[in-house]
């Protein structure tokens, strides 16, 4: 068997230099002005690329039959343009109803009603706590709940330089319309967190005044039940971000209930770093 690999490998494997032809499933795109091909790295016939499909257009691959669609954006959306966020934060809420997507706008977020073939934008989420208060998956970690009961909510936290930068907050789309989606920020809790004289590259008694879950939401922020909050307190200057605490916070109860210095986890981490590859044993549901 290993000797039938290899000779398969040599069969098929491109001579150097030579024009490949194009698949098949390339064949009979719509094409543009542009050559596309697979930048430099292998020598291959163009792949003919859709053109650019205006907002609510829609295009269908004539060979594996899928249709794509450009989704229209929110009167708002001045750059015409809206993207997933991270990887691992979820655009659809619990049922599925309701999407949200990144505005390049200012990093808002625009709702869309996700019942529809394509999503419908309905509104950016905006809040009565200022301009700068708003749910933002990049900087405010906005994540949908998880739970059916919580479909409509949003959950994030206060950005850097703001007044609610220690508060976790969420907003209640339901009442967001194509009219009006400036929303109530409910405040869940606000914490608080100050440097030791362990605290690394910054002053003890410093005041912590961000709360972040350390990359876009990526690492996520709470559980499945929507209870158990798991994040750093931290202080944000412009020397970069300062980590002090590691807090979890019950919900439910409206408790904290752990809250321990970021170098007693990150024994090895006592430097102005992001800590990476640290374990905290008391968020781990």
């Amino acid at each position: 068997m290993k000797y039938i690999i290899v000779a398969a490998f040599v069969l098929f494997a491109p001579i150097a230099g030579a024009q490949q032809p194009t698949p098949p499933q390339f064949t009979n795109l719509l094409t543009d002005q542009n050559d596309y091909v697979c930048g430099g790295l292998q020598p291959r016939g163009t792949w003919p690329m859709p053109q650019l499909l205006g907002p609510g257009g829609s295009y269908t691959d004539p060979t594996w039959g899928t249709t794509t669609y450009r989704l229209a954006v929110t009167p708002a959306n001045t750059s015409a343009q809206v993207i997933p966020t991270y990887s691992r934060v979820q655009s659809w809420n619990a049922d599925n109803t309701l999407m949200f997507m990144t505005d390049l706008t200012g990093d808002a977020l625009d709702l869309y009603d996700a019942t529809t073939t394509p999503p419908t934008p309905i509104n950016r989420i905006t809040t009565d706590l200022g301009t700068n208060i708003y749910p933002d998956s990049i900087d405010s970690d906005a994540l949908w709940g998880n739970t059916t009961d919580d479909k409509n909510l949003i959950f994030f936290q206060g950005g850097s330089g703001t007044p609610y930068g220690l508060s976790l907050m969420y907003v209640d789309v339901s009442a967001c319309t194509p009219s009006n989606c400036r929303l109530h920020a409910n405040i869940v809790h606000t914490f608080s967190c100050t440097a030791d004289i362990s605290a690394g590259d910054i002053p003890a008694g410093t005041f912590g005044n961000k709360i972040e879950t350390g990359s876009g939401g990526q690492g996520g922020m709470f559980d499945q039940t929507d209870r158990y909050f798991s994040f750093t307190c931290d202080k944000v200057d412009g020397t970069g971000r300062h980590e002090i605490d590691f807090i979890r916070y019950d919900r439910q109860a409206d408790t904290v209930t752990a809250q321990e210095k970021w170098y007693k986890v990150c024994p090895d981490k006592l430097r102005p770093a992001v800590p990476s590859g640290a374990r905290v044993d008391f968020v781990t549901i």
